[in-house]
């Protein structure tokens, strides 16, 4: 009875040390077996990094899905919370270019083109066995928000409208994983300010304003009330330096390098961890990156954003 007790007790430590649970485990040396659902686009795909996963299929998804050797964020995060007593297994469901929705992939289709959508495209993929499932979307929302309203005759009420299905298909998302994988953990990121990425910063001033209401908004409005609610932690990637630093980013001034993603992945690590003793810390309510987000009216007839 002491040696059983014993044995249960070293494997509850083990199992605390991986931060996201476990979904099978092997008693012989100790080592708790986990899978790890990321949802995402080229962030999950690591573009902008010096080894980006190798896609394959339609839409383009990573392949095979742990990318072995990959540089993106979740490669990153798995690696963080792996190691003597824990083995987590990556399921990478990234696309370059998704939305979250199939309504905005439609109504952005035309004048953004994303090639897939987190909830129609990723979620049915879900592992059910996943004890952890991260999602980073909204900025492609973003972009493609953005750019389909200049050439809206009613700029604002477009923003407006589609601001309003993120936040409708956001709660379907969080949703629809919870069915697919009902144990797992979910952890999400909030979205920078996208008028003070390298990018951002050198658009045109009504561009930036652009981008400064809907990528705040959709934090405000949706992402940022879900911590501890809907999701167990959001991310706070709006009021973190790491965020702005031109350091993080690769050439395109959008995509993040090999220290940005890694700077995304401590942060991601840092919050799961946070999570099994809830609630985990909320994103901030106020910081510089936080502004007043300026009308729309004065867009130029046609803008060319990014893809992320």
């Amino acid at each position: 009875m002491n040696r059983a007790r014993a044995a249960a007790a070293s494997i509850a430590v083990v199992m605390g040390l991986t931060g996201i649970g476990c979904s099978s485990s092997s008693t012989s040396g100790f080592i708790v077996h986990s899978t790890y659902t990321a949802l995402g686009a080229s962030d999950a795909v690591g573009v902008g990094s010096s080894a980006p996963c190798t896609t394959a299929g339609t839409p383009p998804m990573p392949s095979p899905p742990s990318c072995p050797g990959g540089k993106s964020y979740v490669v990153d995060l798995t690696g963080l919370l792996s190691g003597p007593s824990a083995q987590v297994t990556l399921v990478d469901l990234g696309i370059s270019g998704a939305v979250i929705g199939p309504d905005i992939q439609a109504d952005t289709a035309a004048c953004f083109g994303a090639p897939g959508n987190i909830i129609t495209s990723e979620v049915p993929l879900i592992n059910a066995s996943s004890t952890l499932v991260t999602v980073f979307t909204g900025g492609n929302d973003t972009n493609a928000i953005v750019q389909c309203s200049a050439g809206n005759p009613n700029p604002a009420a477009f923003i407006a409208a589609e601001m309003a299905k993120f936040g409708a298909d956001y709660a379907t998302l969080i949703q629809d994983i919870k069915k697919a994988a009902p144990n797992a953990e979910i952890v999400v990121s909030n979205l920078p300010n996208f008028a003070l990425i390298p990018v951002g910063t050198m658009q045109p001033a009504p561009v930036q304003a652009a981008l400064d209401q809907v990528s705040v908004g959709l934090d405000m409005q949706v992402i940022n009330p879900s911590a501890g609610s809907s999701v167990n932690a959001v991310v706070d990637a709006l009021c973190t330096a790491q965020s702005y630093n031109v350091a993080n980013f690769s050439a395109d001034g959008f995509h993040p390098n090999d220290a940005g993603y890694a700077a995304f992945a401590q942060l991601y690590a840092n919050q799961v961890q946070a999570a099994k003793t809830p609630p985990a810390p909320a994103p901030q309510s106020s910081c510089p990156p936080y502004s007043l987000a300026a009308k729309t009216s004065s867009l130029p007839a046609s803008v060319k954003l990014w893809r992320y």
